[in-house]
């Protein structure tokens, strides 16, 4: 013959039920069971129960093994970031933004533009990847639980911003030519989304350090091509460069005309002479030899050599 006892607890969201049963044999039987409502806190619980009971001048303990409930819940918070590159996005790189919210289990995402929030871009899971980016992929991003669609407060952002570095743009353009002691303003411009530094060369060296380069009382040595480098310090990988070629025109100069030179050779041998003069466009060169059968030579290279028999 047996005998039921129903004890039942109730706290708020708790309700304990124990049932006892007393056998024949003269053995009790106990039931507990807990009826719990489930919260998303819970999803990292572990639930056990504990038996007391007596004996000779104690009261003992056992535990059953704890278990962890799965619990599904949906997603009130989602978070968007850039997971690579890591710095600053250029034109070309490979952008992946991943998402992440705080449901159970994870949902997939849809991704969008905030200027565009109707067109859907193609991702993988909760990763949207954008290849060779250009500056009309700038924006802010916008990620969201797809089982949430409707609901504009459930949605993770990211602002992008791709940087750029266009083309050097150099004036004058390809080559210039200038009157000796003109003077002469050359620029070079780059259109970036940061900010540039110019360094101009020539023949290797730097001879300027802004995008204006000033050519003053110009010379036959300041004939030559002169090449600006525009780089981004904040951003090394972005650089661009032009050049211009600069042709300084005028009067032939004789090199070396201060120098007086007097030459002993011996009768029948060669003597060579050299005649140099710079100017532009290239000047005519004679010779005149005073007291010889040769009266006058005339020779139309820049830089020439006489042989005369003596």
């Amino acid at each position: 013959m047996s005998e039921l006892k129903l004890e039942r607890k109730s706290q708020c969201e708790v309700n304990v039920i124990t049932l006892v049963t007393w056998e024949s044999s003269g053995f009790y039987t106990v039931q507990s069971t807990l009826e719990y409502k489930l919260l998303k806190d819970d999803k990292d619980a572990h639930f056990s129960c504990e038996v007391s009971f007596s004996v000779p001048g104690a009261i003992r303990t056992m535990e059953s093994h704890s278990i962890n409930i799965t619990i599904h819940y949906p997603t009130t918070m989602v978070e968007l970031w850039k997971d690579s590159p890591q710095g600053l996005v250029k034109e070309g790189d490979t952008v992946e933004l991943r998402c992440q919210g705080d449901g159970n289990p994870p949902p997939p995402f849809i991704f969008s533009k905030e200027q565009e929030p109707d067109m859907v871009l193609e991702s993988r899971g909760n990763l949207l990847m954008l290849s060779s980016v250009s500056r009309k992929d700038s924006g802010i991003y916008q990620c969201r639980p797809l089982d949430s669609v409707g609901q504009a407060e459930v949605k993770g952002e990211v602002q992008l911003t791709v940087h750029y570095l266009d083309p050097a743009v150099v004036v004058p353009k390809d080559s210039e030519v200038m009157l000796k002691g003109e003077n002469l303003v050359a620029s070079c411009n780059a259109l970036s989304s940061l900010k540039t530094v110019t360094v101009w060369y020539k023949d290797g060296k730097q001879v300027g350090y802004s995008n204006m380069l000033h050519l003053d009382d110009a010379t036959y040595e300041t004939s030559g091509e002169y090449v600006c480098e525009v780089t981004v310090p904040s951003l090394p990988s972005l650089h661009t460069s032009g050049s211009v070629h600069i042709i300084v025109q005028g009067g032939p100069q004789v090199v070396g005309v201060e120098e007086e030179v007097q030459l002993e050779e011996v009768a029948g041998r060669m003597v060579n002479l050299s005649c140099e003069a710079q100017g532009h466009p290239p000047p005519s060169i004679s010779w005149n030899i005073i007291g010889s059968q040769v009266s006058q030579l005339t020779s139309s290279i820049i830089s020439t050599e006489f042989m005369k028999k003596v």
